[in-house]
């Protein structure tokens, strides 16, 4: 990819046995999470972007096949094992009590549930 296109930073996660990936777009109109979909494709690798919220747990995760969903992911900067100091803890879902309530997981751009999925 050009060097304009986009910045990666990764590391390998050994409680997790993957690579993740934090990555963001330089390009406009491409989103960030589009380009994080495109970067989890290519690499076979998950990649965490920020989402539009507040929420300092709250992220959203593109999966190896494109696929980007959010999520909120539990700080475990004191561990000494996270190579960001975070991990998945759960999808940001409606079933969830604390997003289903919440004003920041329903009222964002990218609310509770939504999910994209690349065309093959």
């Amino acid at each position: 990819m050009p060097a304009d296109y986009g910045y990666l930073d990764y590391a390998a996660e050994p409680l997790i046995s993957s690579t993740w990936f934090s990555c963001g777009s330089t390009r406009a109109p491409l989103a960030e999470w589009e380009f994080a979909s495109r970067v989890s494709r290519a690499f076979s690798a998950r990649c965490w972007v920020g989402d539009d919220t507040i929420v300092p747990s709250r992220m959203l995760l593109a999966e190896p096949d494109g696929t980007v969903l959010p999520v909120h992911a539990q700080d475990i900067d004191d561990d000494g094992f996270a190579v960001w100091g975070f991990r998945l803890d759960r999808p940001c879902s409606r079933r969830d009590e604390w997003c289903g309530n919440s004003a920041d997981c329903r009222g964002s751009g990218f609310p509770p549930d939504w999910r994209y999925a690349p065309n093959a």
